[in-house]
């Protein structure tokens, strides 16, 4: 009876916490998970469901209790003389519009300029105002051309996530063809236009945000797999352009149309039985190596993802028996056009800070064993009963200016201290029992410097230059068989 009664009470507040959040398109919730997508509002119900009742309760106390109590908030004054539909985008910065919102008409050139002149100080402010800017509505008829230059037209019939830097969404073909009727995916990013503030009449400062055109990126590696590595278990790209505005005023997007598969690891696994888990990682690293070995022998082909991570491998359809990698705005060939192997050192951070290799924290050579350490945290993020990403140990640090040292530097004390007992007691929950927070180290270890490794490969070697060290590898087929026999221990 107590039991019964516990669940009722968590089941009730998951009804209230569901209709509270759906009015906000998930952006609380996400807040509260530390996700880095806005989840859509017909997920939210079962993440609310995977979570613990003392997190369930922590949220709906945060959410739902004192929302009841504190007083709404006024509306900005600074947005009163902005037309209607430029202020539902900057009234916070941080939200993005209903997905049946209708368009207006409007004066680009003035939204645009008054957003430049409000966030001018505060870059991260005005690049989300410029994300909600470049957002699509349900029935959004985009027209482009597909790889072959014939007309592709896709109209937009959900959203899948807003992020900082991309929005998703699914849309069904339209125009004629073989694919007419099926449903894709829409990959969009705005066109920035140069931003200069009111003030500089001359245009000698643009105001730099540093954006990253990921599509184009990944339309490019998507048509290298299309081209030379046919058997790549990787998604279909349809078409890939700039799309000029769909209304009077709007903004310039690039988009990217891609095939849609099924729901990603994220959203199957959590909470999932080990053996579940260890079936899909499995299953998932194969699928890595039909980007690894796309074509070593005629054209030097090896794709190296560089952010892997459990919301960039996706099931292919509901039976979720088979997996596929996308999004591929950081992944490169580790070969130059000589076909020599690139021993340039990273010159930046690419990937996500809670899953990436330990190596790409710090000055080293793009090489494949930053795919696979990457496995090693996202089995740690799966395991357990903590929502995806607050359960790992690095998944808050105390100085963001530092985080990337901190990150790391866990990273390496988790890898160090796999095995001690009184470690391990700190981080276990649920299915990540010290047992298996163990193998995962033994995971994360069997990638780092291998050529200094007693049981190393042929294929492990090093680079010298000057007093700079780095290590890296060769293609083997042991490597993926040597971590398959790794998993295999979780239980």
């Amino acid at each position: 009876m107590i039991i019964y009664k516990m669940l009722l009470k968590k089941y009730d507040m998951i009804i209230k916490l569901v209709e509270n959040l759906k009015n906000k398109d998930g952006v609380y919730f996400i807040e509260k998970i530390n996700h880095p997508d806005v989840i859509h509002v017909k997920y939210i119900s079962k993440w609310l469901s995977s979570m613990s009742l003392k997190d369930v309760k922590t949220l709906y106390g945060n959410l739902v209790s004192k929302k009841s109590k504190s007083p709404p908030k006024s509306p900005d004054k600074d947005v009163e003389n902005v037309d209607n539909v430029a202020k539902k985008q900057i009234t916070n910065y941080q939200d993005f519009l209903p997905f049946d919102t209708v368009r207006e008409k409007k004066n680009f050139g003035e939204t645009i300029q008054y957003l430049i002149d409000k966030y001018s100080r505060n870059k991260s402010k005005l690049r989300q105002a410029i994300m909600v800017l470049s957002q699509l509505f349900k029935g959004d008829i985009i027209k482009t051309k597909d790889y072959n230059y014939k007309v592709f037209e896709v109209k937009i019939v959900d959203y899948l996530s807003l992020r900082d830097d991309t929005l998703l969404y699914i849309g069904i073909v339209i125009s004629d063809g073989k694919l007419m009727g099926k449903k894709v995916i829409v990959k969009v990013q705005p066109r920035i236009p140069p931003l200069y503030k009111t003030a500089d009449i001359d245009k000698k400062k643009a105001i730099d945000l540093n954006f990253g055109y990921q599509v184009s990126q990944e339309s490019h590696i998507m048509t290298q797999f299309s081209k030379n590595c046919k058997k790549a278990l990787v998604p279909e790209a349809y078409s890939y352009g700039g799309v000029k505005p769909i209304i009077e005023g709007d903004i310039e997007r690039y988009i990217l149309i891609s095939e849609l598969l099924g729901d990603d690891l994220s959203k199957v696994l959590k909470g999932a039985a080990v053996e579940t888990i260890k079936i899909a990682m499995i299953k998932s690293i194969y699928a890595l190596k039909t980007m690894h070995s796309c074509d070593l022998k005629d054209k030097k082909l090896s794709f190296i993802h560089k952010d892997i991570k459990h919301e960039n491998i996706v099931f292919t359809n509901s039976s979720h028996k088979n997996v596929k990698i996308i999004d591929f705005g950081s992944t490169e060939n580790l070969f130059d056009i000589n076909r020599n192997r690139m021993f340039k050192p990273r010159i930046k951070i690419e990937g996500s800070p809670l899953y990436m290799a330990t190596m790409q924290h710090i000055k080293s050579l793009n090489d494949y064993m930053d795919d696979f350490q990457a496995f090693a945290w996202m089995i740690l993020d799966l395991l357990g009963d903590k929502p995806i990403g607050s359960g790992m140990p690095w998944a808050k640090v105390s100085n963001v200016k530092n985080a990337n040292k901190e990150r790391y530097d866990k990273k390496i004390e988790f890898m160090k201290k796999c095995n001690d007992p009184n470690y391990a007691k700190k981080i276990e929950n649920g299915t990540l029992s010290s047992h298996n927070i163990s193998v995962i180290g033994e995971l994360a270890n069997y990638t780092l410097e291998r050529s200094n490794k007693i049981d190393k490969y042929a294929t492990d070697l090093d680079y010298q230059n000057g007093p700079w060290r780095a290590y890296y590898s060769e293609y083997n087929e042991k490597y993926y068989t040597d971590i398959e026999k790794i998993i295999n221990k979780l239980k």
